[in-house]
Parts: C-alpha cells; structure tokens; sequence
C-alpha cells in the first residue's frame, strides 16, 4: 500500500504527486468506503504526504480520523499516533484490526512480555499504525525504539491538552515538542476539537509547530440544538423531563462534577428503569472497559460520567448529551456536547446550572497550588462559561464567537432562538454597558478587570492616578460591584470586551462594541442574574 519516495521529505513538486493522490484515493474508497474526500480532508491529507505540519481543529465525527490515517499508510513507515485515552486507542485499534490493517497500542497495561514482543514487531514493521500514550512514550527505550525505523507520520491526539488552563490538561503534553528535534523528517499533525485563535497559537508553539499550517474544520454542529437553563429545587424533575423526550432506543450522556453525583445519579436512573452504566476513575480498570463496552454496543445505554473526563466515545448516534452541573469551560462544555449526533442527525445538549457550581469552582480554583496567572485564567473560563449560560444571545452565536468562528445572530436551534425568552423579564443594560466600554477606552485599555471595577466604583485605591481624573471615575458607585461584575460577564459573554493572557490580562474592547456605544445596539440582562445572589 505504502510508496517509496525517491527521497524523503521531498515536495510532491520534485515527485510524482499525480500517483500519491491517487494512492490516497484509492485507500479512502478500498479501506474506508467513501468516494471522496470531504472538507478540508484532501488539504490536510496532502500536507503530510508533502511532509508539512498542520494543527487540524476538528469536532468529533465519523471521517475524523482519516485526516491522519491515509497520509500514515501512504508514506512510507509506521504511523504514530498519541493519544491519552486508552478507551480511544482500544477503540481505534479495534475498528482498523476489523479492516485489515496492523494496527497496535502500547499503554502502561502490558506486561514487561508483551511490551517486549510489541517492541520487537516495531523494529519488524509488522505494524502499519502504533497507538501510545504519551507516558509510554516517554519509558522503556520507546523513542529509542522509534528512532531505529522509519516513521510516516506522527500524530498527536487531544492536542488542546497541551494548555495548562485547558479541560484535561496534561503535563507531558509539553514534552512532546521535542519530537521535532527527535524526528525532524516526521511531518506532524496535531489535532484537537476546539481552539480559538490564541489556543491555536498556543498550541503551535508549545508544540513546536510553528511553520504548521492550520484547518478549522466543520465547528458549528448544527445539527444539535442546545438548552441551557438554571437549576431549581428540583433537579431530578428537570432531568427526568429532559429524559423522557427521548425514545427508549436513544442512547445519551450525563456528565456531572463529581463522582459522587455520578454514583448518585446512576443508582437513581437504576431505580426508575433506565438502562445505564457508570464510568468512574476510581474503578478498577476491568469495570470500566465493561462500561465502556456495554455503552458503545447496546442500543438505549446512557452513560454517567465526570465531565472533563477524557474518554473516547466513537457511538454514532448519540441522541442527547446532558450536564448536571456548569462545566468549567466553554471550551469543555462543546467538546462534550459535540459528541452527540456524530452521525449528523437531530440532536440535544442540556445543561442545568446554579450560582453555587461558579462559586464551587471559583474556591477551588483560589485553593489550588497554581500559580497566580493560571488561576486567573482559570476564574476567567468560568466566568465566560457563566456568561454563556445567563446570555440573552442565541448560544450557538456565543459558542462561536468564543471560538473565533463567524455566525449569524439567529440559529433557530437553541433555546434563546426557539423562544426560551418569551414572557422572561430583561433589564436594559445598554447605559452600563456604555460607562464600561468607556471606562476601558479612558483607561486606554490597558487596565485589568479587577481595576476596572475600581474605577468605576471611584475607590481610594485604584493604582492609575492619570486615569481618576477622568469624569467617568467613580460614575458606577451607585450599582455596586455585584452589578458591575454582572454587566462585564454580559459584555464576555456578548464578545464586547475581552482578556489579552499575553498582555498583562488588559482588559480590551473587540470591535463589536463599536455598535453599542454608537447607540446603534442595545445591550440586555436577565432580572435574575448573580447581583443579587453573591458571587464573588
């Protein structure tokens, strides 16, 4: 199957690219049953068989992993992919075994035997694809091993986990940039499910994938319609209406915060009759593959689980996926709900939240041994979580926008849009939001959100004496800080301001305020949010 370049690494303009495009071709239709390639996959595909980078940021779906698949049997070599979760390598594994292919993974599971004798086929190409987690890769002579035979293609899964602020971050996802000093002939693919602009960069660099060349691929999954809506002093009503919309046939996700809930919830939906299972870290590993396996083959299964919790859940169609409780992320929040409706049909994400999830999370955070800037960053997600969550914007049009991604004001498939506002009380926040906007710009953007409340409130300790003389100083003393804090997450939430990370966490204006303080927009709030409930 594989070609033998004339010399490696060369660009198909010294080779005879015609020939390796049909190769390709040829193993989409024989290996996976698809007569053409779909979206950006012909341009990621021909990156690597040219031996170029790339950074794909791609939702979970069917076609996904022939981006990395084809360019790994085309090139000449073993194809490396890394990946953190062993649910997904057994997965893979499984699926590429069934059509043929010699595929392996190498986890911390295998024995000191069988370690020995997987590593002994390597050095026999007996494999055309070796699945590996990254602490694997890192013991037993691995890379030496990999260094002795030729490798097509080197891909790295999950690649967001790189981010120390990121859902699931992972500290040996730093380590991998050395794989470009390692392997300077191994053209690489980096992959991950979401990513804004500065995540991409992010990535790039601490992946050392700085010349890598970048496709955003199909984000906006239309096809599921969200709802969002707040916890009362019922919630196993309010999950139990969500469920019971469902037919008996169609299998879901829960995802709660902590694995009590998930003990609780599991043994609750038992009790009414649901067929489901339970995935817990704490679980011996058998358990969980049990679960695992019992899920992705039974029709109707829900699976409960913890959010943020990695785990590869390849079952097409999942009908509905729900969280109990406020994820900590954005970011989170749609890797998780993108696993609903891989097949691209209808389907649901459901979330319930309350104030205390945020100030649950906010503690804990302030508690953690990180360091200064990361838990900051860390409040922040939250916060833009929140804001997502008591947004009067339809939800898809916020999803993206915190994604960097283009949509239109109206999606017709989330609540906001199908009427979830109808008969709710909303303040006219459109005066505030203009004294924010111009606190910014009189401080020239280069104040913190901290110190932008300060300014607004005129405290004695606002560290700019410049700016206190401005006539907007101390103009937003009579709403409060809770009010205040209220009306920036409206302004996150609605892209009208953000964060700059990279530039001592300024907050700056986007250019979308331009249209509320030419009263050319109005700006909206719910009557309910956290103002008058205490969050800090």
């Amino acid at each position: 199957m594989n070609i033998d370049p004339v010399s490696k690494n060369l660009s198909f303009s010294f080779l005879n690219s015609s020939q390796y495009r049909l190769e390709a071709l040829s193993v989409l239709k024989s290996l996976f049953n698809y007569e053409k390639f779909l979206g950006d996959q012909e341009k990621i595909i021909n990156e690597a068989l040219e031996g170029r980078d790339s950074l794909v940021i791609m939702p979970p779906s069917e076609t996904r992993a022939i981006s990395y698949l084809i360019p790994s049997l085309v090139r000449k070599g073993l194809g490396v992919v890394i990946s953190p979760s062993a649910s997904f390598t057994r997965d893979k594994v499984y699926s590429l075994l069934r059509i043929g292919l010699r595929a392996i993974s190498i986890n911390r599971s295998l024995s000191k035997s069988e370690r020995e004798d997987i590593d002994k086929k390597i050095l026999n190409a007996e494999y055309d694809i070796l699945f590996i987690d990254p602490d694997s890769l890192f013991e037993n002579d691995t890379i030496h091993i990999l260094k002795k035979v030729e490798l097509s293609l080197i891909t790295i899964s999950e690649a967001h986990r790189v981010s120390k602020w990121k859902a699931g971050y992972l500290k040996k996802y730093s380590k991998l940039s050395i794989l470009a000093d390692i392997f300077p002939h191994v053209p690489r693919i980096a992959m991950a499910t979401t990513g804004n602009l500065e995540s991409r960069e992010f990535i790039k660099s601490e992946l050392a994938l700085n010349k890598a060349r970048v496709f955003v691929n199909s984000i906006d999954r239309t096809n599921i319609t969200y709802e969002i809506e707040l916890k009362n002093d019922h919630q196993e009503t309010q999950l139990l209406n969500f469920l019971e919309r469902f037919d008996i046939t169609d299998s879901g996700l829960i995802f709660c915060q902590s694995e009590q809930k998930v003990q609780e919830i599991t043994k609750w939906l038992l009790g009414l009759g649901f067929n489901v299972v339970s995935y817990l870290s704490g679980e011996e590993t058998r358990d969980r593959e049990n679960s695992h396996e019992s899920f992705l083959s039974t029709e109707g299964m829900i699976l409960v689980l913890l959010s943020g919790h990695e785990i590869s859940v390849s079952k097409r169609d999942i009908r509905f996926v729900a969280h109990v409780d406020l994820p900590k992320s954005i970011d989170s929040y749609y890797h998780e709900s993108a696993l609903a409706g891989i097949d691209g049909e209808e389907s649901h994400s459901w979330l319930m939240y309350n104030m205390q999830d945020a100030l649950v999370f906010k503690h804990l955070i302030r508690k953690s041994s990180k360091n200064l800037e990361h838990r900051k960053i860390e409040e922040h997600h939250v916060d833009l979580m929140l804001g997502l969550c008591e947004t009067t914007r339809c939800r898809r049009e916020v999803i993206l926008k915190f994604l960097d991604v283009e949509s239109t004001e109206y999606c017709g498939h989330c609540d906001i849009c199908l009427g979830a506002l109808e008969g709710k009380e909303l303040i006219d926040i459109t005066d505030e939001m203009v004294l924010l906007l111009t606190a910014i710009s009189n401080c020239e953007q280069r104040i913190t959100k901290n110190e932008l409340f300060k300014f607004l409130l005129g405290e004695d300790d606002f560290p700019y004496g410049e700016y206190s003389t401005s006539p907007y100083f101390g103009q937003g003393l009579s709403l409060g800080l809770a009010r205040w804090k209220d009306v920036f997450r409206v302004a996150l939430a609605s892209g009208l301001v953000k964060i700059d990370f990279n530039e001592s966490q300024f907050v700056q204006q986007s250019i979308d305020s331009i249209n509320i303080l030419l009263g050319k927009e109005n700006v909206y709030m719910r009557s309910n949010l956290a103002g008058a409930r205490g969050l800090k």
